[in-house]
């Protein structure tokens, strides 16, 4: 993916140009082949960051949405900018950095700001969202019994059948777009809105499955919890950024105020990353130790057979060079044998 962005130009773009090439950007991200951590994916997550921060700024500069209006009430070329703080919180989610829990709070500050505006402007009829409660992180998990569960999965395969269908139909709408009138352009954004909505309570979800583990890490990072040195430094060296700050698009003044606060996706590591980190902080044995071979290998008796095979081999070629190291040992050995007669350390309580 190549970058798609030059901050030169920003001073000659409109607001709609400068949310359109976000967009743009956005799109080539998700489209993206490339390792989240390489260095040009990240420096494109940032870039379309930025791009979205600006567009926030100039739109309250503006003013361009007010505290006493309905969905209905805004115009449809202003609905796409109520698109941004899910933009944002989708970003953040795909940054790299060593402050893992800053993003994810940063991240749900968006997700959770975008759902209430939503409500705010009556587009979300429902009077109570339990994912804008703030979380109780001390209260124990309530244990659900299997009618809860039926209900749960039931819940996600509908949500999962409408999320579908909303993006079958914006890809319809979208093949209108470049000739459309009001009503299609209209139709087209409040089905985006839609999509978003569905996917940021989404997020706000796995945000809090994965606050524990961000808050262990910083812990570890802070010293509170006791790693290697090894491992925490490999935490700490990794992707050192400056912590985010959220921006938001404010209806009044008091909403100047960053208020609010919360916490993205999907596993954040690959299998790889995943056991070099577990090999850094010593859980897991390093590539190339006699104890890697996976349970298939151990357990797989042609595969032993030849291990044993390997193992005489190599027994018969010291002796054969009369390699002194081991044949100190097989002395040792004998005497140790000669000394201790077999089952005298397993007496079972018997003299």
């Amino acid at each position: 993916m190549e970058s798609v962005f030059n901050d030169s130009e920003d001073g000659n773009r409109t607001l709609s140009e400068m949310f359109d090439d976000a967009m743009d950007v956005y799109e080539s991200i998700n489209k993206s082949e490339e390792e989240t951590s390489s260095s040009n994916y990240q420096m494109n997550v940032r870039k379309c960051i930025s791009l979205c921060e600006k567009a926030t700024n100039l739109i309250n500069l503006a003013g361009l949405f007010s505290s006493n209006e309905t969905i209905e009430e805004i115009p449809s070329e202003n609905l796409k900018y109520l698109l941004l703080p899910a933009l944002l919180g989708s970003l953040v989610l795909k940054l790299q950095s060593s402050d893992r829990l800053n993003n994810l709070e940063t991240a749900e500050i968006y997700f959770k700001d975008f759902i209430k505006r939503l409500q705010d402007y009556e587009m979300i009829k429902q009077e109570r969202i339990p994912v804008l409660e703030e979380e109780n992180e001390d209260a124990p998990r309530k244990q659900m019994n299997l009618d809860d569960l039926a209900r749960e999965r039931n819940e996600k395969i509908r949500k999962y059948k409408e999320q579908k269908e909303l993006e079958k139909e914006l890809d319809r709408l979208k093949s209108l777009m470049k000739n459309c009138d009001d009503e299609t352009c209209r139709q087209y954004y409040l089905t985006c809105l839609k999509s978003y909505m569905n996917k940021a309570l989404e997020e706000i979800n796995c945000i809090r499955q994965e606050k524990p583990l961000a808050k262990h890490l910083a812990e570890v990072r802070e010293g509170k919890t006791y790693v290697s040195t090894e491992a925490k430094d490999h935490l700490q060296n990794k992707y050192i950024v400056k912590p985010l700050r959220p921006v938001i698009i404010t209806r009044n003044e008091i909403q100047k105020k960053v208020f609010g606060a919360g916490y993205p996706s999907l596993p954040t590591m690959t299998v790889d990353e995943f056991y070099r980190e577990r090999v850094a902080e010593g859980i897991f044995p390093a590539q190339g130790s006699s104890y890697s071979k996976t349970l298939q290998e151990l357990s797989d008796p042609e595969v032993a057979k030849k291990e044993e095979e390997k193992e005489e081999i190599r027994k018969e070629r010291e002796v054969e060079c009369d390699d002194a190291d081991y044949l100190n040992k097989a002395r040792q050995m004998d005497d140790f044998k000669d000394d201790h007669r077999r089952g005298w350390g397993n007496t079972m309580n018997r003299s």
